[in-house]
């Protein structure tokens, strides 16, 4: 008996047939709350509840008085989350016309976070240098700074990829991966240094709470791939990579950080402000 032909799928969709137009994108939609638009949101939400005890509540009571440089990084950055949530919500409903249109913005604005980021990080090594905690605040920097590097590092290449979607949208999800834990730091710390003195286990070590935060970072990365094996089978190659590449830098920092090249590095970014810290045993 002869095998029946196996029948020709149709395509349930008219993207599935040919790509999206301008007309496709002028017909009305069905709003999208698909992965994306979640991962958007956390990544916007997580910013700005790590930034609220160190920044956004101090702000609102007026008490304090930030650098400018301070302010500027918080419009930019958190400005960034906003940005990044609106641009994966185009995606989401496939308005890709507006997506690439809107992605000129962030040609513009990634280099901008690529310089303001370095700049804060000094103004913090100034602090630290003021208030006795220099070796302390030069290996601590190193968190920042590298930080900034691999999402400098990312975002370059996911404009190279724009004409690859696949790749640049995985590469644009790793952005928030690299510098999430940022805010989370802001909030770990201080659950460290509660739970220490709640159990009365002395004084924590700085850096407990900080490698807890790469960890709170770590899950955006597995969901990314949790989401890609559960939708295509098998996690993409981008974020196999490019994860490790994270993972390396989170984890493999804290064998360099206190280091005598690493200190002699921070000693010549603060000589770059004519600041010149006594060398130290």
């Amino acid at each position: 008996m002869s095998e029946t032909p196996r029948a020709r799928r149709t395509p349930r969709t008219l993207h599935e047939l040919r790509p999206v137009t301008a007309i496709d994108e002028a017909r009305p939609r069905v709003r999208a709350r698909g992965f994306a638009y979640w991962y958007g949101l956390a990544f916007v939400l997580s910013s700005f509840l790590g930034f609220t005890p160190t920044y956004w509540a101090p702000l609102a009571s007026g008490t304090p008085v930030f650098n400018p440089i301070v302010h500027l990084h918080g419009a930019l950055f958190f400005g960034w989350t906003l940005y990044f949530f609106y641009q994966t919500h185009l995606v989401a409903e496939r308005r890709i016309t507006q997506h690439r249109a809107a992605g000129m913005l962030g040609v513009a604005w990634a280099p901008a976070l690529c310089v303001i980021g370095p700049l804060v990080a000094l103004h913090t090594l100034l602090n630290a240098e003021a208030a006795g905690f220099g070796r302390l605040g030069e290996a601590i920097v190193m968190v920042p700074l590298s930080g900034i590097a691999g999402f400098a590092v990312l975002v370059t290449l996911a404009l190279a990829n724009t004409r690859k979607p696949e790749i640049h949208r995985r590469l644009m999800a790793l952005t928030a991966v690299s510098v999430i834990d940022a805010p989370w730091a802001r909030l770990t710390r201080p659950a460290v240094d509660i739970a220490y003195r709640a159990l009365q286990a002395g004084a924590p070590s700085p850096w407990l709470g900080i490698v807890l935060s790469f960890s709170c970072a770590d899950v955006f990365l597995i969901a990314l791939i949790a989401h890609d094996w559960r939708k295509h089978g098998r996690p993409h190659r981008v974020y196999l990579f490019g994860g490790a590449a994270i993972l390396a830098v989170q984890y493999g920092r804290l064998l360099f950080v206190d280091t005598a090249a690493w200190h002699a590095f921070t000693h010549a970014f603060l000589a770059m402000v004519g600041v010149f810290p006594e060398p130290r045993p």
